[in-house]
């Protein structure tokens, strides 16, 4: 699906500065790098399926607009704190796009022939970076090809292409030859253009399921596959990974490999993977989009669902590499939102469930999961990610502590919710039951005492008194970067404590200590 990461003229005066600044390792990133280094290429090369590895790879996010369009900067040491941010989060692949033979201004850092100069600076970097995550224990890194239009918009088939293409891969390929199993290729990002596409921002008109298009792109990819192959050694098992056209669309995924005989290696590769992106629906999903127009958890169950139909048809282990929700400059407060949170956490735990690896986009744009730089420190924008990779609380019981230190009390339903009562004496009315309340952004629902939270709309104290849930008794969670939980009730305000009598009442429109619970998990 087309998606443009930011605004474009912006990009494009970036790139004119970014290229002009010094790029080299400074002293003590180098002696960082080769220790790294080192270490990457004295692990022991074991061959894993790809099945498996999409297990281990869990989720993942994309270091995005960085190698692959000259927006962010490409110094290691500014990088890595982005890769610990992550990872302490419990994400374990990094993707890594990688422009080689376009954009930068004609920096490239490949020749026109796809003979790679390792001696880049950039290269050098990217290297660093590899490095780094790869000393992670247990993070993959995905390698690719990315933003490569003198491919894919004028792909012909011919030499003319796959000679160059062949010699790109060619010389990745050896470069990182002796690298763990944990380093994984990524032939192309998006074939689009010439390969098939729905509109016409490439120059081309080409309809993706037209026979021209699905045959050159699965051609392009069988040339990349070859060249990784035929370098031999470990990438005879090295985790390679290909995709549709329409941009990896997951709706292209039956139409470009249809039988397992039509998939690289012939459908007898236990080490090959589908790459798919997904933004779906666009009108939701794109930055120009809407979040009228999110329609809840079940269109996106029923499209992984789709996916893992299909997978298993072919016997081929799956790749969602892109997936999110972008907003541009004037909509951006859209994404602080239970609709744009739902749909990442949804996503992502589909995914997983069925054993799909998820590496999330992030372009720190329109896009964005986190904010500020290597000096003041990074972090997650949007309570997105800590949402997103919160364990489930739907059927469980826990207790709440509020800002004060004090256990909110249902009251046994006699008054009103009120967090006063002192931790580690909490009994019966302080113990809350989570109840999943429907299908529209997961929403649930609080009971103690076989009675419900209401947030009586934000006009008086809560209480906890029905007997039933209405929508005055349904709430939106959200796990901020704290670790805690934070609840809005349908009127669209968050559950706060009264700092003068510590009642409960759903009236605040932003999240701050007094919005803030935690909560532990009871018998």
């Amino acid at each position: 699906m087309k998606k443009i990461k930011k605004a474009f003229a912006v990009a494009l005066l970036s790139i004119a500065v970014l290229s002009c600044k010094k790029t080299e390792l400074k002293e003590n990133e180098t002696l960082v790098t080769k220790n790294l280094l080192m270490k990457a290429q004295t692990e022991t090369y074991n061959p894993i399926a790809a099945t498996a590895a999409m297990v281990a790879m869990g989720t993942g996010f994309n270091l995005g607009n960085t190698f692959d369009l000259a927006q962010h900067s490409t110094v290691p040491s500014t990088i890595y704190p982005i890769i610990d941010l992550y990872y302490n989060a419990g994400f374990r692949n990094i993707r890594i796009p990688t422009t080689w033979m376009d954009g930068f201004s004609g920096n490239h850092l490949a020749s026109a022939t796809g003979t790679v100069n390792f001696n880049h600076p950039r290269f050098i970097q990217l290297k660093a970076v590899i490095d780094y995550a790869l000393s992670k224990p247990n993070m993959y890194v995905i390698l690719n090809t990315h933003h490569e239009h003198w491919l894919k918009r004028y792909y012909n088939g011919t030499a003319t292409y796959n000679t160059p293409f062949t010699n790109l891969w060619t010389g990745i390929s050896n470069h990182f030859k002796n690298y763990p199993n944990r380093l994984v290729f990524e032939v192309l990002n998006e074939p689009e253009g010439a390969l098939g596409d729905w509109d016409n921002d490439n120059g081309t008109t080409v309809s993706p399921n037209s026979t021209t298009a699905i045959t050159l792109t699965k051609q392009l990819n069988q040339v990349g596959y070859d060249a990784i192959r035929a370098t031999g050694g470990p990438n005879t098992t090295r985790i390679v990974m290909v995709s549709p056209n329409a941009q990896a669309n997951t709706s292209q995924f039956e139409e470009v490999y249809n039988v397992k005989e039509s998939l690289p290696g012939g459908g007898n590769d236990d080490y090959l993977a589908i790459h798919l992106h997904t933004y779906n629906p666009w009108n939701f999903c794109g930055q120009k989009g809407s979040n009228s127009n999110y329609g809840g958890r079940t269109g996106i169950i029923n499209g992984v669902s789709a996916i893992v139909t299909h997978a298993a048809k072919l016997a081929v282990a799956v790749h969602v590499g892109e997936f999110g929700v972008g907003r541009v400059d004037s909509s951006a407060l859209e994404r602080n939102s239970w609709q744009v949170r739902e749909y990442y956490r949804t996503l992502r735990r589909e995914l997983i469930a069925k054993n799909i690896a998820a590496t999330v986009w992030d372009d720190r744009g329109w896009f964005a999961l986190i904010s500020g730089n290597s000096t003041t420190g990074y972090q997650f924008v949007n309570n997105i990610v800590p949402t997103m990779m919160a364990a489930s609380i739907v059927n469980k019981a826990f207790t709440l502590t509020g800002s004060n230190s004090f256990l909110v009390t249902g009251s046994n339903g006699q008054a009103v919710m009120k967090s006063n009562i002192p931790l580690n004496t909490g009994g019966s009315n302080e113990r809350f039951y989570i109840v999943d309340a429907g299908t529209q952004g997961g929403k649930i629902s609080l009971r103690s005492m076989n009675l419900f939270a209401s947030s009586e709309n934000g006009l008086i104290d809560m209480n906890c008194n029905r007997s039933t849930a209405t929508v005055s008794e349904e709430f939106w969670w959200e796990m901020n970067n704290d670790g805690k939980i934070s609840l809005k009730g349908n009127n669209l305000s968050y559950v706060s404590i009264d700092n003068v009598n510590n009642a409960l009442r759903c009236n605040k429109t932003s999240i701050g200590n007094t919005e803030k619970f935690t909560f532990n998990l009871v018998p």
